[in-house]
């Protein structure tokens, strides 16, 4: 969404704006042209700072701490504080009204975002012609940098790290605000251990489609990371933010990302088309209740995700007791989820009637997914039922049995009644 009153373009569909607090009209906006920011009378400087230059009559620049797409970020001494900032700069002059509303919008929504694991501004404005804001100095690393040195997390540190990031959109969410470009690249590992999530800047409304890809060549976002809803062009909200967490978990617990590519069109169409490979077939060591959070997260329909952040760091911080948890199917049957660390079936079903038909290594499609029946157990205890226990199907191993599950329990029903007719004509 984009907002009609000031140009804010990631809006959740139905909130107020975030900056200006108008109300939001339902559907895409498509900003044509940004708001004139008018230009100081002060003369231009050279866009590059350097050690002992002292910007906006309160920061000496004392090093380059790195330079993007829209500007420079120094480690600067704050005179009126007496302290060391962290000073971005935008790289184009107030006169480039795009960039400017841009990185205006970055300066907003940080100033409202009230979260530990978000990075606090202290201090924004425009000197000669140019923008800036001050923000707290960060000592450490990016996710992506931490990853080249542990490959891996531990699967209680991803879940840890996951909650840590989950609470903090769930408070951009609350202001209405849709991050849209989750990655390693965007989440600083600090020196004392704490996580701060980076880069709310991207201006962008209705996210990106294929069309937009092919024929500007301009990608908002990281393709693999983007939910399929960006690519696709529909509405992108808090779903999204969490499908794109679900990605970086995924790589924290596996090593890597779910869906490669040589073309953003490529990625695209397997984040709409192709479910991600179980993790636990990448590494077996790791719970089967984290992994069905994650990819909980990845479901294609952002109707089956979470429903919102809060709920995912709710869902990843809950105790493991080794309770189980049952969920009854529209057949009658019952999916078993184990809670525990040591859970080996990705899948268990058990049921009061036997199923003749289905047979130690075949396939059967569940819910999306495949899965390898591995072992069957009869038991009386508290009535006499069937229990099927199911590991995820191996990459690229070939079917030899399929049973779509859907249709065999329609199967079972219709032929239940039938024979209900039968006796009942008899």
């Amino acid at each position: 969404m984009a907002c009609t009153s000031c140009g804010f373009e990631r809006i959740e569909e139905g909130k107020s704006c975030p900056v200006c607090g108008a109300a939001t009209l339902t559907g895409t906006v498509r900003r044509d042209s940004d708001a004139t920011v008018q230009r100081t009378h002060e003369s231009r400087h050279d866009p590059r700072l350097r050690a002992g230059d002292t910007f906006a009559g309160r920061y000496r620049i004392l090093a380059t701490l790195g330079r993007g797409g829209m500007g420079s970020v120094y480690r600067a001494h704050d005179s009126q504080g007496d302290i060391e900032r962290a000073l971005k700069v935008l790289h184009a002059t107030v006169d480039d009204p795009s960039a400017a509303v841009r990185f205006k919008r970055e300066i907003e929504i940080l100033s409202r975002i009230d979260h530990p694991a978000v990075v606090r501004i202290s201090d924004w404005g425009v000197a000669g012609d140019r923008m800036y804001f001050a923000s707290e100095l960060l000592h450490g690393e990016d996710l992506r940098q931490h990853l080249r040195r542990r490959i891996i997390l531990p699967p209680a540190e991803v879940a840890q790290v996951g909650a840590r990031l989950a609470a903090a959109l769930a408070v951009a969410h609350g202001h209405g605000v849709v991050h849209r470009d989750i990655k390693p690249h965007n989440v600083m590992v600090c020196s004392d251990g704490t996580l701060k999530l980076l880069d709310f800047g991207i201006a962008r409304g209705a996210g990106i489609d294929l069309n937009t890809v092919t024929t500007s060549g301009v990608m908002v976002g990281t393709p693999e990371y983007m939910s399929p809803e960006q690519f696709g062009g529909g509405r992108v909200d808090a779903r999204s933010d969490i499908y794109s967490l679900g990605i970086l978990l995924y790589e924290l617990t596996s090593g890597e990302v779910p869906f490669g590519g040589d073309t953003p069109i490529a990625l695209g169409m397997k984040h709409h088309n192709v479910q991600p490979p179980p993790i636990r077939a990448l590494r077996p060591n790791v719970p089967a209740w984290l992994e069905r959070i994650i990819l909980k997260c990845l479901e294609k329909d952002p109707a089956n995700r979470f429903l919102t952040a809060a709920d995912l760091a709710a869902e990843l911080l809950r105790p493991r007791t080794g309770t189980k948890n049952v969920r009854t199917l529209a057949s009658g049957d019952q999916v078993i989820e184990d809670g525990s660390e040591s859970e080996p079936w990705a899948l268990t079903i058990r049921s009061n009637v036997e199923r003749k038909t289905w047979s130690r290594d075949m396939a059967l499609h569940f819910e999306e997914r495949y899965y390898r029946l591995d072992d069957i157990r009869y038991s009386t205890a508290g009535g006499a039922h069937w229990t099927y226990c199911f590991t995820h199907w191996p990459p690229g191993q070939i079917f030899r049995k399929v049973i779509d599950y859907e249709a065999d329990a329609a199967s079972r029903q219709s032929s239940g009644l039938r024979g209900k007719l039968r006796k009942w004509l008899s």
